[in-house]
This record gives C-alpha cells, sequence and structure tokens, in this order.
C-alpha cells in the first residue's frame, strides 16, 4: 500500500441505508493512528453499529447487485432528465444530484414525505449549491416509478 493513499468507504452508501453514518478507512498504521487522534470519541451511534455488525455477518447476502442497480440509475436519470422542469446531472452512481426549475427542494422534499412517503436528500447546505438542488438515490424499479410519478404530480402542483 503507498504510504500516502487512505481508503474511506461508506457501508451507508453500499448497502443502502440513508441517514445511518457508518464506514471504515483504511490507511498506513502511522496515518491511521493520526487520523485516530482527531476523531471525536463517539462517532458511531448505537443504531450505525448495530447495522455494521448485521452486515458484517450477512455480508455476502446483502452485497447488491451493482450492474443492475446502475443500469435502473441510469433509467431513473434519463425519465427525469425529459422532464423540463428539472435539470439532471450526469452520475454513474446509485445516486445522483438534480436541480428544479420550479419551487425549490425543501418544498419537494416536504411534499414527497408528507403526500407519498419518500425521503429526498435537500441538498441547499452543500458548497455551490443551491435551495433548488436535490440529491435522490435510486430504490427499486417500482418504487422508482413512484417516485417519479410523485415528483410529477408535484410539479404539477407548483406550474
Amino acid at each position: 500500500m503507498p504510504p500516502n493513499l487512505i481508503v474511506v468507504r461508506s457501508l451507508t452508501k453500499d448497502f443502502g441505508l440513508p441517514g445511518l453514518r457508518a464506514g471504515y478507512l483504511v490507511a498506513t498504521p502511522v496515518i491511521a493512528q493520526a487520523i485516530n487522534q482527531l476523531r471525536m470519541p463517539w462517532s458511531v451511534n448505537a443504531l450505525a453499529q448495530a447495522a455494521i455488525g448485521f452486515i458484517m455477518t450477512h455480508y455476502k447476502d446483502l452485497l447488491p447487485d451493482t450492474a443492475a442497480i446502475l443500469k435502473e440509475s441510469q433509467r431513473v436519470q434519463n425519465i427525469l432528465s425529459k422532464l423540463p422542469q428539472l435539470q439532471v446531472t450526469p452520475s454513474d452512481c446509485n445516486y445522483f444530484l438534480v436541480k428544479t426549475k420550479v419551487g425549490d427542494a425543501a418544498d419537494l422534499k416536504r411534499y414527497l414525505l408528507q403526500n407519498h412517503g419518500f425521503l429526498i436528500r435537500d441538498a441547499a447546505n452543500f458548497r455551490s449549491l443551491s435551495p433548488q438542488h436535490f440529491r435522490l438515490a435510486v430504490l427499486q424499479p417500482d418504487q422508482n416509478n413512484q417516485l417519479i410519478s410523485a415528483i410529477q404530480s408535484w410539479i404539477g402542483q407548483v406550474c
């Protein structure tokens, strides 16, 4: 391993666990020790610890079908990018950035949660983004279709 290499992995991204903060870092002992001196004493909560334990026990059974997820992400991005009220930033990941040209992300987030049970990431507090930006993570195809319909419904209400 090169002495200056640091690998950071997010189990919450890898296994689709939005909201939990759980991951790990791999580095040389010198770098790992230096970083360890800077971390918060309780950096992972009990729920995240339980999730990590479950994932590690069932790791092979829980590994996602990456190719299928990425194909689904492209499908959802393509559908949403055809809506003139949205601007999709292309992504090769299972999540991607969208900017609404109508309303704002906070209103969309409220609408989706209250009326359809979907939670999106309002990205207004991301550096260099605006209140119109939000992030979507792909789900199963039927759930994605429901989410797309819900977003279209919101657009219809604000236009």
